[in-house]
């Protein structure tokens, strides 16, 4: 065992009590043992931050940090600043994952020479109930097929599927100031530094969709990189630029859809947030649609669905919940 490298997973930490006793046994379970747990109470206001201390205090792999509070990605790079492994993972506290994902994960990203190594997910309600699993197909992918995969495939914008090699995050940090995607804006980034990244099929993480968790932060200053990092694909990879112009479309009609009542139970938590939220995504949908409506590369299913939560944002979430009903699929 101490022939194995070490990983250092990073779990930001923030009002979490209910569900953080799962997310770290699901980590301490793990039979990948050389493990270093880092974990960032961002000023939790419940009882998270002694959670974290009780574990710290049960295993010697789990470093706490206190800190006050200042937002996921500044715990985050937090929890950066602090690792000493060779390999980076992140956990969000109200997860949990497979006993085997950090073993099956760094050994085939030592088979394949990758860079990073990402799997699928399944999203499960606060019940544990299956939502969806999100599969990715066994490959590996050059810089320029990753990117691609970025915009419109296998390749999803969070670091919590993935496992890294550290020195992909020199001079790297997560964004601070945006409010949406800062995940996705750090993946691309440090998609732009590797040769390689290995796609394993199997779902070993469990996100489970959560009204209080950090992705459902609606009081923010809505803001998001997309337009940006699009516009950057354009100049460097010309050949992406059709693919390019619609995945914004893609992206807040997806964020609408997530905080609509009618397709996210968890969206009624705070229905006043959620409806302004929608209000913004709709807006900047709008203003992108017409790079989707006459972009041969969109999919038709998928600008189907941009047109339709675009000029019928009522009638669409209608229309998609009674075909999830007939199909039997649990809403979030």
């Amino acid at each position: 065992m101490d022939a194995q490298p070490l990983i250092s997973i990073i779990i930001p930490v923030y009002g979490a009590e209910k569900y953080l006793p799962a997310c770290l046994d699901s980590v301490l379970a793990q039979t990948y043992r050389n493990l270093e747990i880092i974990l960032i109470d961002d000023g939790s206001p419940d009882n998270s931050g002694k959670i974290c201390d009780d574990y710290a205090a049960r295993d010697s792999r789990i470093r706490v940090i206190h800190q006050k509070n200042a937002g996921v990605s500044a715990a985050r790079n937090a929890g950066l600043d602090a690792v000493s492994g060779g390999y980076i993972g992140f956990v969000d506290a109200d997860d949990y994952i497979k006993p085997d994902m950090y073993e099956t994960l760094y050994k085939r990203l030592q088979e394949c020479g990758a860079d990073i190594v990402q799997c699928g997910h399944c999203r499960v309600s606060l019940d544990g109930t299956v939502i969806l699993e999100v599969e990715t197909r066994q490959a590996v992918l050059d810089r320029k097929g990753a990117m691609k995969e970025l915009l419109v495939g296998d390749i999803h914008y969070s670091d919590w599927d993935k496992l890294y090699r550290r020195e992909l995050f020199e001079g790297i940090r997560f964004d601070v100031h945006i409010s949406y995607g800062e995940d996705l804006l750090l993946n691309y980034q440090i998609l732009k530094r590797c040769e390689h990244v290995a796609l394993l099929k199997g779902a070993y993480y469990f996100y489970v969709q959560n009204p209080l968790s950090a992705s459902y932060d609606y009081k923010k200053k809505y803001s998001s990189p997309i337009k940006q990092i699009m516009e950057d694909i354009q100049r460097e990879y010309p050949d992406l630029a059709d693919y390019a112009q619609w995945v914004p479309c893609s992206w807040f009609s997806a964020l609408y859809e997530q905080a609509h009542p009618r397709l996210n139970r968890q969206a009624k938590a705070d229905q006043a947030e959620c409806g302004k939220l929608r209000a913004w995504a709709l807006g900047e949908l709008r203003k992108e649609l017409c790079k989707c409506l006459f972009n041969r590369s969109c999919p038709p299913k998928i600008k189907c669905k941009i047109v339709l939560t675009a000029v019928f944002p009522q009638l669409y979430p209608f229309l998609l919940s009674q075909l999830r009903k007939a199909r039997g699929i649990n809403q979030a």
